[in-house]
């Protein structure tokens, strides 16, 4: 079976000024601001991240179950769960993370606005374009 040189690379029937569109524009959210070209992303985990994750609550969910304390809260921007910090007995937020894959969390105390990831070992504060490297 021969190649059709009207698909070829070389020759695609699209021209070129129409092959690859513009990409739409940024969707920025206050929690998790998003960018559509992973270059522009802080680092790749960022694409994970929920566009918009819930409101997060004012108790650890994982605590809470077990009737347990904790000191302060983090989100997971994957999943939207919120749980207990390290500095809490049982570090809910990275025991969640590190199991679940979930390679991003902020945190979700009042007048804090700062994000975390695991693997690349970076934090985030906003920027004026989104987050950013601390």
């Amino acid at each position: 079976m021969g190649s059709n040189p009207t698909l070829s690379a070389s020759r695609c029937p699209i021209p070129n000024d129409r092959q690859h569109p513009p990409p739409p524009s940024a969707f920025v959210s206050r929690y998790a601001p998003r960018v559509t070209e992973a270059a522009a992303l802080p680092c790749p985990h960022w694409a994970e991240t929920m566009d918009a994750p819930p409101d997060p609550k004012n108790v650890c969910e994982r605590c809470i179950e077990i009737g347990s304390q904790w000191v302060h809260l983090r989100q997971c921007l994957v999943c939207g769960k919120t749980l207990c910090c390290d500095d809490s007995p049982n570090r809910h937020t990275t025991a969640h993370c590190l199991r679940e894959g979930h390679p991003i969390m902020r945190s979700a105390e009042p007048g804090e606005s700062w994000a975390w990831c695991y693997p690349d070992e970076l934090p985030f504060v906003p920027g004026p374009d989104g987050w950013e490297v601390a």
